[in-house]
C-alpha cells in the first residue's frame, strides 16, 4: 500500500539489467537472498522465488535509487548521507547539534541504511511498505522515512554520548518500527514543510562540491605528508 507525498522519481517498470556497476546487482543477489522474507512481502506474494527477489531489488537500484550508491568508492553513498545531514540539521536542529558535538558521522555508522536499502534496519512487515513507497515516490522516500525516525527520536538519542552508544540506539530505533503506519504517518505527515524533489537535488549538488573540495584538501595533505617523509628518509640517508 503506497502512502501519498509529493512526487518522486517513480519505477517504471523496466526491469531490464542496465549497465551500471556489476556491485549494483550483486547488492541486488545478497539484499535478496538475506532479506527474501522482507522482499516477498514487498511483492504481496509470500511464495515469491529468490529469482523475482532478485529483480525487484535490481529494478530497485537501477530505477529508483540515486546513482553511485555503488559505485567503489560509494560516492553516492556519501553524497546522500551528507544531504540527510542537511535534513537533520533543517528538521531536527537539537539532534543534528548533538551528533555534530559528539563528532557522530551517520554515514560511518549506519550506511548500510542506504546500501542494504532499510531491509536489514527495519522489521519485515514496516520494511515492506517502506519499499512499495519508494517505488512509487522515488528516493526522498528514503529521505523522509530516515529523517522521521530520527527526529521522532531525538530525545531518546540526545541520551546517548558515545559511539557505541549511539550506534547501539540507532539500531534499536529502526529495529523497534513496528508499527508500519505509524512509521510512514511520521514520514509523510509528521514532518513540515519536507523539502522539495526540487530541493534535493540542488542539495545534491550543493554535497558534491563540499565532498570535492574534501577530496581534494585530504589529497593535498597526504601529498604533504609523502614528501616530508621523503624529505626526511633523505636527510637521515644523507652522510654526516
Amino acid at each position: 500500500v503506497g502512502c501519498g507525498g509529493d512526487g518522486g522519481d517513480a519505477f517504471t517498470g523496466d526491469t531490464t539489467i542496465t549497465t551500471e556497476e556489476t556491485t549494483r546487482h550483486t547488492a541486488a543477489a545478497e539484499a535478496g537472498t538475506g532479506n527474501t522474507a522482507t522482499a516477498e512481502a514487498a511483492t504481496g506474494k509470500t511464495t515469491a522465488t529468490e529469482e523475482t527477489t532478485y529483480w525487484l531489488f535490481t529494478a530497485l537500484l537501477d530505477d529508483v535509487l540515486p546513482s553511485e550508491i555503488y559505485a567503489r568508492d560509494v560516492f553516492g553513498t556519501l553524497r546522500e548521507f551528507r544531504v540527510l545531514k542537511y535534513l537533520l540539521k533543517k528538521h531536527c536542529v537539537t539532534l543534528h547539534k548533538h551528533f555534530e558535538h559528539h563528532g557522530i558521522d551517520l554515514v560511518m555508522l549506519q550506511s548500510k541504511w542506504l546500501l542494504c536499502v532499510l531491509t536489514d534496519s527495519l522489521p519485515g512487515e514496516t520494511c515492506a511498505r517502506v519499499l512499495d513507497v519508494l517505488f512509487s515516490e522515488g528516493s526522498k522516500a528514503w529521505f523522509r522515512v530516515v529523517t522521521a525516525t530520527l527526529a521522532t527520536n531525538a530525545t531518546y538519542l540526545k541520551k546517548q554520548k558515545g559511539l557505541p552508544e549511539v550506534m547501539s540506539a540507532l539500531r534499536n530505533v529502526f529495529k523497534q518500527q513496528h508499527d508500519s503506519d505509524l512509521c510512514l504517518r511520521n514520514a509523510f505527515h509528521g514532518i513540515k514543510f519536507f523539502t522539495t524533489r526540487g530541493t534535493i537535488e540542488k542539495q545534491r549538488l550543493k554535497a558534491i562540491k563540499e565532498l570535492k573540495v574534501e577530496a581534494a584538501a585530504e589529497q593535498k595533505r597526504l601529498e604533504t605528508r609523502r614528501k616530508e617523509r621523503v624529505a626526511k628518509k633523505k636527510k637521515n640517508e644523507s652522510p654526516l
